[in-house]
């Protein structure tokens, strides 16, 4: 079982609990303004002076920059990664003060393992199996260009001049939305990102993913409830949260959430000791 967490106001809760769904939005719109962006902008420039700067073929390593450089123009407006953000731990409370309306929320605690969907970098796809997928998010550091760099030497040693097309361009795709500003460390992020593309081999409802839809904001619906079974596993009520843990159950109940046999939702309250100072 894969736990991570996904902090909220109560609105939100109960909204969540209507739809039974997660939302997919644009991720070139959250809070971090780098989103997708921090790849093809500061991270490029250190791997352009390092393929410069090494032993390949100058006007190779030349003719793929300028190559890369006109295509991650397009790349950055076009084929946007839509996403839902979690985090790693529980009970955080910068997580609480951000996203959980100042610990007045809920944090709901959601089993990656019962979603259809692997855990990858997913990459825009005619085939769905490849367009989605979860994993941890990377925070920009000199380990993380560092890697990102050797990979592209590898990749122009290998493929000469169509390196930038057989592979740069694929890998950037992967990390483009997995990367952050390392401002954002203290999140411990893990997402779920779908790349949309017009046709597929099957069709998104095989796995609870639905059309685009443009109520409040543009954003694709991933169920986490069937007749069976639910993803959602833990609830942690916020440390200023009104409503007592019976009562954050009783809307479970109030919208037919009923976990199998075998299951269990847990319910408790934050051992936050946070305080605000007047």
């Amino acid at each position: 079982m894969s736990i991570v967490y996904y902090y909220c106001n109560i609105d939100t809760y109960r909204s969540m609990l209507k739809s039974k769904t997660l939302w997919l939005t644009n991720l070139t719109e959250s809070n971090d303004s780098q989103e997708v962006k921090r790849l093809y902008e500061n991270i490029w420039c250190f791997i352009q002076g390092y393929l410069i700067n090494s032993d390949l073929d100058k006007e190779l390593v030349k003719n793929t920059i300028d190559n890369l450089e006109s295509t991650f123009a397009i790349q950055k407006a076009v084929d946007i990664p839509f996403g839902c953000c979690f985090c790693i731990e529980p009970d955080l409370i910068n997580l609480w003060n951000e996203y959980g309306d100042e610990g007045k929320g809920v944090c709901l605690g959601f089993d990656l393992d019962w979603f259809p969907i692997k855990k990858q970098q997913p990459i825009t796809s005619t085939n769905l199996d490849q367009s989605i997928g979860y994993e941890k998010v990377l925070y920009d550091s000199v380990e993380v260009r560092s890697s990102l760099a050797d990979i592209c030497y590898k990749v122009i040693r290998e493929n000469g001049v169509t390196a930038w097309i057989n592979g740069i361009l694929s890998t950037f795709k992967h990390y483009a939305s997995f990367i952050k500003n390392p401002t954002f460390k203290g999140e411990e992020e893990v997402r779920i990102v779908y790349y949309p593309y017009d046709k597929f081999d099957v069709a998104p409802k095989e796995i609870g993913l639905s059309d685009l839809c443009n109520d409040i904001k543009p954003h694709y619906s991933l169920s986490w409830c069937n007749t069976d079974s639910v993803a959602l596993k833990r609830i942690i009520v916020g440390p200023e949260c009104k409503y007592s843990e019976q009562e954050i159950g009783k809307m479970l109940e109030e919208f037919s959430i009923k976990p199998s046999e075998n299951e269990v939702i847990t319910i408790s309250k934050s051992l936050s000791s946070y305080r605000k100072r007047s």
